[in-house]
């Protein structure tokens, strides 16, 4: 079964936010929440994947692929396997780790989409309000 995973977060004054929307061929889930203390927006969004993957794996076992959508270019970068370096921030690195090790070898897509555009999918704009409104 394959998850596809709409991701933002906010940062402000050191604070993040995040909000995720998963949808797959059983339903659809949307959360947020708060994230506290944080070095960089970078993070906040790393941790929203994050946030994703473990939502969907809690309800969904079965998920054998995820498809992210974020509008974070350097969280993209961390994954894209054509791009070299990525983050020399060592909690990014280690973040990035961390949803590897979740997926468990299931097949993981990270695909870019521009931030803050009433984009014409709902999903990306009900992230981008959410992870604002709760901050």
């Amino acid at each position: 079964m394959k998850i596809t995973i709409f991701t933002d977060a906010s940062y402000k004054n050191g604070i993040g936010s995040w909000a995720i929307h998963l949808t797959c061929e059983k339903g659809k889930i949307r959360a947020s929440g708060t994230i506290g203390k944080v070095k960089t927006n970078n993070i906040a969004e790393m941790l929203a994947i994050k946030e994703g993957i473990n939502l969907a794996l809690f309800n969904w076992e079965e998920t054998q692929e995820f498809i992210i959508h974020t509008d974070s270019l350097m969280c993209c970068h961390m994954f894209w396997k054509h791009i070299k370096g990525g983050s020399k921030d060592k909690q990014m690195r280690q973040l990035k780790q961390e949803i590897l090790d979740l997926c468990d070898g299931r097949d993981l897509t990270v695909k870019y989409v521009k931030a803050h555009n009433n984009n014409s999918d709902t999903r990306n704009d009900w992230c981008d309000r959410e992870a604002k409104t709760i901050l």
